[in-house]
């Protein structure tokens, strides 16, 4: 899903060396639905929370994935995954910047997303590789 107004990530010319890029970052955060909500209410309400993230500064846009377990007889043990994963793409000055826009939104009116809190977890990467300069992008 890409955001609503249809703005996209900021890449400037690889010439022009005056702009300054903003930072690049991910963010996976892993959801499920807390007991009690169906999977169709939980999908609901994910795509509305990530309508109303990608209207935030920054935010640019979000992959949805489902944990879908393969059918079988006899199921391999396994360690427990939560069932939502969400890649969010985001560019700004820092992740913290980022992050606090999205608490301080969460807290004025965006309506409450029915995850279990005891199993969530996000995690914040930065998209940059010290191999890749900008050599590697003229072409």
């Amino acid at each position: 899903m890409t955001r609503p107004d249809g703005r996209k990530p900021f890449i400037p010319d690889f010439s022009d060396n005056k702009t300054p890029r903003p930072n690049r970052y991910v963010m996976l955060d892993f959801v499920e639905p807390v007991a009690g909500v169906s999977d169709a209410d939980f999908e609901a309400g994910l795509s509305r929370h990530i309508n109303e993230v990608l209207a935030l500064p920054g935010w640019m846009a979000a992959q949805r994935f489902r944990h879908a377990p393969t059918p079988s007889t006899s199921p391999p043990p396994r360690l427990a995954f939560t069932k939502y994963l969400v890649i969010w793409e985001t560019e700004g000055t820092n992740a913290q910047g980022l992050q606090d826009a999205l608490n301080a939104a969460a807290k004025t009116g965006q309506k409450v997303l029915p995850a279990n809190s005891g199993t969530a977890q996000s995690s914040w990467w930065v998209t940059i590789s010290p191999f890749i300069n900008k050599d590697d992008f003229e072409r």
